[in-house]
């Protein structure tokens, strides 16, 4: 039980749709946007009440005896769609979503599963993420449509579904296999790289006819994995830093006109220490400070506005949920309890 609970907490800020991490890009907006960011709050015990924010307004959700993880967030017109899992007390998790703050159950609880991202088309709602098997202590990465669930892989290798845009009628999903990024057109798998590189796809956005998706690389001149991002299928290595105990990763990517906005970290494994990271066109800027810990963990777009949603650790040792609007923090926990800010999405 212990390590199926540890491997939903590295998923922090990986699973968000396409809405949760990006929009189109917009030349102006008519009215003031209204940002809505998906997380949760831990108390004393560990357990979790899932939460979202509404410029800034926290709102729980169902009610605080249930152990909710959220994970991804979307709105459609005046519609809220949050994702993620009940954790039971078995140690499994039920699958589900909510609409407006009504749950709606994708699985029955019988087994661990986890979720990624959320997306809505039309009548549609897909769910990504993944199912661990108990008898193979393998993931299959998996999503759920109008609460029918598909496996994208055969389970024989550790998989997940990371995150989902929708383009037109084409469903993008994108995801890793063993240690080979990829995406999922349609239901059927591209690589973006092959069995010698250590590599994940986490974040995908669609510009026009480009599409674009975040994690990451192997950088062969550095030998060594580290953020990166894919125009197209073409491969872009950003800060892949030496020595091997500093890492960095990107988990989110949004386009405004030709700039490409990417969020992520930089992590400092001799410090057990996080910074959280953003780029635009290559260029990093950290937002956290370096000393407290910090994690980026989705981005959306408003016109020329940048938000990058996230957390950060206080003089306290708490994790204090925030955002971080054009390079600048604002909270939204007080710092009383651990909180964490997961997915975000910008309305007009």
């Amino acid at each position: 039980m212990k390590t199926k609970l540890s491997l939903v907490l590295i998923a922090i800020g990986i699973v968000i749709s396409s809405c949760t991490k990006s929009k189109d890009p917009e030349p102006e907006l008519t009215q003031t946007p209204v940002v809505y960011i998906a997380g949760y709050e831990i108390d004393a015990a560990g357990k979790r009440t899932g939460k979202y924010w509404k410029d800034g307004v926290a709102t729980f959700i169902e009610d605080a005896s249930k152990n909710i993880d959220v994970r991804a967030i979307t709105v459609v017109g005046s519609d809220i769609y949050i994702g993620g899992t009940e954790l039971l007390a078995t140690g499994n998790t039920i699958v589900k979503y909510w609409k407006n703050g009504t749950p709606v159950n994708l699985t029955t609880g019988a087994t661990f599963e986890g979720v990624t991202g959320i997306a809505v088309a039309g009548n549609d709602v897909y769910v990504t993420g993944y199912e661990y098997s108990a008898s193979t202590f393998k993931y299959t990465a998996k999503y759920w449509k109008n609460g029918v669930g598909i496996k994208l892989t055969d389970g024989i290798s550790d998989a997940r579904a990371t995150a989902i845009a929708i383009s037109g009628s084409d469903v993008y999903i994108t995801g890793y296999e063993k240690n080979i990024a990829k995406y999922w057109k349609n239901g059927v798998a591209v690589n973006l790289t092959n069995t010698t590189q250590n590599a994940t796809a986490d974040a995908i956005t669609i510009a026009g006819a480009d599409v674009y998706i975040a994690g990451v690389a192997y950088n062969a001149a550095l030998d060594k994995s580290g953020a990166a991002y894919w125009k197209n299928g073409n491969l872009v290595t950003l800060d892949i830093i030496k020595p091997d105990l500093a890492s960095t990763s990107a988990k989110g990517v949004a386009i405004i006109g030709n700039d490409v906005h990417l969020i992520g970290g930089l992590y400092n494994s001799s410090l057990s220490m996080n910074t959280a990271r953003y780029w635009k066109n290559n260029t990093s800027t950290d937002l956290g400070n370096g000393i407290q810990y910090s994690s980026a963990n989705g981005i959306a777009v408003a016109g020329n506005d940048v938000y990058v949603v996230g957390s950060e650790t206080n003089a306290s040792g708490k994790s204090v949920a925030k955002y971080w609007k054009n390079g600048t923090g604002t909270n939204l926990s007080d710092g009383t309890k651990n909180t964490v800010a997961i997915a975000i999405t910008v309305s007009r």
